[in-house]
């Protein structure tokens, strides 16, 4: 319908889609840069905080933060759930969950499903918004070793949503968004890109959507 391939990625490369993207990045890959930062150093200042008040350290802040940082095992399926669940949200009819445990690397996709940006940024967004808010109210609840563990998966969960904001990222660096789409292979575990090729087609293409 007017579109050509550009780039087909395999799903154990996403950590290599992902330097790329940083290289190029885009307010996407800045905001989550700012937001990391932001949290490391709210993190920073609380751990001061604890220390003027005569706290053990390890006791009462690093132990609590690394089982908070491990905790992000746990939050990876609720994670890749939200994916899902926005994915049936923009129409996709078949939901895969997989790992690829060399990498590291979790996905929820949506075989032979295209999606355009506008998609996308709600099927990419959704983990880290519903997510966030939840941990949110957590931090506001919470205090002592349950906050610091609530903090630590909070900083987990913001970095391992790197991936998300790069996809986002790959779309926001063209000179035409709107052009693009993407859609997770049928019979390769892989994502694929494709552009939308001359004005002649631009009418086609965009009805078919």
């Amino acid at each position: 319908m007017g579109y050509v391939p550009v780039e087909r990625w395999e799903i154990a490369e996403v950590m290599l889609f992902v330097r790329r993207e940083i290289e190029a990045r885009t307010y996407w890959l800045t905001g989550h840069t700012i937001l990391l930062g932001a949290l490391v150093a709210f993190g920073l200042y609380a751990g001061w905080r604890e220390a003027e008040a005569g706290a053990a350290l390890f006791a009462a802040v690093l132990l609590p933060l690394g089982l908070g940082v491990l905790a992000m095992a746990l939050i990876i399926v609720p994670h890749e759930l939200i994916h899902g669940l926005a994915y049936r949200l923009v129409g996709a009819g078949r939901i895969l969950y997989g790992a690829d445990w060399r990498s590291l690397v979790f996905h929820a996709s949506a075989p032979g499903f295209v999606v355009d940006y506008a998609r996308m940024r709600l099927v990419a967004l959704a983990p880290f918004v519903v997510l966030s808010l939840c941990l949110g109210m957590a931090l506001s609840t919470l205090d002592g070793a349950w906050w610091w563990g609530a903090y630590g998966l909070t900083l987990a969960h913001t970095q391992g949503c790197l991936g998300d904001a790069a996809m986002l990222n790959a779309f926001a660096r063209q000179d035409e968004p709107g052009a693009w789409v993407t859609y997770d292979d049928a019979a390769e575990p892989q994502f694929v890109f494709m552009r939308r090729e001359g004005p002649a087609n631009e009418k086609g293409a965009t009805e078919s959507q």
